[in-house]
């Protein structure tokens, strides 16, 4: 990445650390890029609003690397809380690298690893009453449900299941598909998801006052090939 470094490391980009980036204490991650509040946390986490939005990007590796202590881990989920308790914007969307949901629970980036990934920061995100999470990690794209403790707020989801209506779980939705040597992960939807798709493209939000329009768009021609809503007119 050499070559994006003297963009990267002066002005802001909004990444999310992940497992490819650990080489060498995360060295090059936190060299290369400038994040918002890079001097208190190297990169690793921060946050930022966009007019009505708060966005949260969260380190997703904290469980799997041995250099971040006891210590550290408490000081991070300590930050976590009090920033999602803390604003005052409408919407809360975090995003991070591993997801804490997935269909492949006999593959390990779905199965242990999604565990992992539930046991620390699932409770402080249903607390928080995050609307959103997005994760990468799996080479595929995959729509689950407003779901909490593996379980679906089958009440808000209404219009052929593409509508969340006033959800009290958070959604979940797996982006992993900006393109990779390694190929896509093709496997069915679970119980838990809607659609999975395994093909190149990118993911767009389009955020208004009472709901999260959602859409997957393919690669290869740009059209739309998942669209779903989060509406939230409570207030």
């Amino acid at each position: 990445m050499k070559f994006s470094k003297v963009i990267t490391s002066s002005i802001p980009f909004q990444l999310s650390t992940g497992n490819h980036e650990a080489h060498n204490n995360f060295a090059d991650y936190k060299k290369r890029f400038m994040m918002p509040n890079k001097q208190n946390t190297e990169n690793l986490y921060y946050s930022y609003d966009i007019k009505n939005t708060h966005f949260v990007s969260v380190n997703s590796e904290i469980p799997y690397e041995k250099q971040f202590t006891p210590d550290y881990i408490l000081k991070f989920t300590t930050w976590l809380k009090n920033d999602l308790l803390s604003t005052k914007k409408r919407w809360k969307v975090i995003y991070l690298h591993r997801g804490l949901y997935c269909s492949r629970p006999k593959d390990y980036h779905c199965g242990s690893s999604a565990v992992l990934m539930r046991d620390l920061y699932e409770d402080i995100i249903n607390k928080a009453k995050v609307d959103l999470v997005i994760s990468g990690h799996v080479h595929a794209y995959e729509r689950l449900f407003p779901i909490f403790k593996s379980r679906i707020d089958i009440t808000s989801v209404q219009d052929n299941d593409n509508t969340y209506y006033n959800p009290s779980y958070p959604t979940h939705v797996t982006c992993g598909t900006g393109g990779n040597r390694e190929g896509y992960a093709i496997y069915p939807p679970g119980k838990l998801s809607k659609k999975v798709i395994s093909t190149h493209g990118f993911c767009e939000l389009e955020i208004t006052r009472k709901k999260i329009d959602f859409t997957f768009v393919g690669g290869a021609n740009g059209k739309v090939l998942d669209r779903f809503k989060i509406v939230k007119d409570n207030d």
